[in-house]
């Protein structure tokens, strides 16, 4: 009789505790059971705490932004000349103080850019395409052009004429009365990337058949005649006397595996001397050789190529055949950071595309990692002993390049930036619509 009532004791028991067990899992959320629901993604969700004083500009001033859109994504805001900032504001040219943001003077209407300063002289280009001269100093017009041109991309000077570049073609105007000297007598179009070299001008531009390859044009700057041009070429990256040092670029049929320097006279174009770095050691008799030599250019007395994540160098004079190159990469990289700047006081400049910089020194090819940085990287600029840094949520960081601490940090509220400029111990952040000034850490100026 003890052991049947005993036994439905246990037998209620467990009854109730499994009822009981039931409601609590029905009542707890699905994720505590176990179960992942797949709804959520977490991953960069952090905020990096980088303690950087906060810099409070000394003036800001709204601005008219670029009218034709920069393909090399460089918007030009201002142009800087003597102590002076000139700038676009509803179609007015002003000329600002760079220390304290007043208006020294403001001339014209319906003025838009490119703007460009040389010699105590200011030139912009109207909606209806006349290009104007202004002295920079007093704001009076000098002249304005009586050709009108459509679509002006760029303006440049050399020597005692003023070069617009518009829809494809160049143009020369004397700097003294804004006559038009001369068009360009080339077909075809080039884009608006310019060398002077003596009264010689180096221009690129593109031709395409079967296949697309790049052209070097070069025209007598004094009539606009093309003297010569040679095809696989992009500007150089070195002017020596009357030659310059070019490198020959691939095309689909005709691939260039090693780094391919030429020296070309600068009158004539003819091929001078050849030079072939094979940096990466590729071994040219496989025929699957398909990859085109890493980029090329010449700083102090050295050539450096960019291949991947890495740049090497080499001696200038030294036959690359018959010596070791040097290596640098940015050691510790997550994302095998890419070259982006440099050298730049002894150092080789990195970025992973992200927020995260490095500096390659070249004396030990050691890594330090720029710090301070919370958001990826719109674009740098280097002046001096700083790197200013703009990032796409605002904020403009200034880093300092030898010891690769930051020294301030600027809130802008931009998302688009042109270049960081240097005027009168003055820093120019062109962002987005306004320019933004604050004076130039001691620290930070050679």
């Amino acid at each position: 009789m003890k052991g049947s009532f005993l036994h439905m004791t246990i037998q209620r028991f467990r009854s109730a505790a499994l009822a009981g067990l039931a409601v609590l899992l029905l009542s707890v959320p699905v994720e505590a059971a176990g179960i992942n629901p797949h709804t959520s993604y977490i991953a960069n969700n952090w905020e990096s705490s980088v303690n950087t004083p906060v810099v409070k500009p000394l003036w800001s001033l709204a601005v008219d932004n670029p009218v034709i859109n920069d393909y090399r994504n460089d918007p030009v805001l201002a142009v800087i000349g003597g102590s002076k900032v000139f700038t676009l504001q509803k179609g007015q040219l002003f000329a600002v103080n760079s220390t304290t943001g007043t208006t020294s003077w403001k001339a014209g209407a319906q003025l838009v850019g490119p703007l460009f300063y040389d010699q105590d002289r200011v030139y912009a280009s109207s909606t209806s395409g006349a290009i104007y001269a202004f002295n920079a100093s007093s704001g009076k017009r000098v002249w304005t052009s009586s050709v009108k041109l459509k679509n002006i991309q760029q303006l440049q000077l050399s020597g005692n004429q003023l070069y617009a570049y518009a829809e494809g073609n160049l143009h020369a105007f004397g700097v003294k009365d804004g006559i038009r000297k001369w068009t360009d007598d080339y077909e075809y179009t080039v884009n608006g990337n310019l060398l002077f070299a003596g009264d010689v001008i180096l221009a690129e531009g593109e031709e395409s058949g079967a296949y697309t390859y790049s052209v070097l044009h070069a025209f007598d700057r004094k009539t606009g005649k093309r003297l010569w041009h040679q095809m696989n070429y992009g500007l150089p990256i070195a002017v020596q006397g009357n030659t310059v040092v070019i490198q020959k670029t691939a095309t689909l049929l005709e691939m260039q595996p090693l780094t391919t320097l030429d020296t070309l006279d600068l009158k004539t174009g003819k091929v001078l001397k050849t030079v072939k770095y094979n940096p990466e050691n590729i071994d040219l008799t496989k025929e699957d050789v398909l990859s085109s030599g890493g980029r090329a250019w010449i700083s102090n007395d050295r050539i450096y190529i960019n291949s991947g994540d890495k740049v090497y160098g080499y001696d200038l004079t030294a036959d690359p055949a018959k010596v070791t190159r040097d290596s640098f990469f940015a050691q510790g990289s997550v994302n095998k950071a890419q070259f982006a700047a440099g050298p730049a006081d002894d150092r080789l400049i990195f970025s992973d595309g992200g927020s995260g910089l490095y500096g390659v020194k070249l004396a030990d090819k050691s890594t330090i990692n720029y710090s301070g940085l919370t958001n990826p990287i719109a674009r740098f600029d280097l002046i001096g002993h700083g790197m200013y840094v703009a990032q796409t949520d605002g904020k403009l960081v200034a880093i300092h390049l030898v010891t690769a601490k930051p020294v301030l940090q600027l809130q802008t509220g931009a998302r688009v930036f042109g270049q960081t400029l240097s005027v009168n111990g003055m820093i120019i952040v062109q962002a987005q619509g306004k320019l933004i000034a604050f004076k130039e850490p001691a620290m930070l100026k050679k």
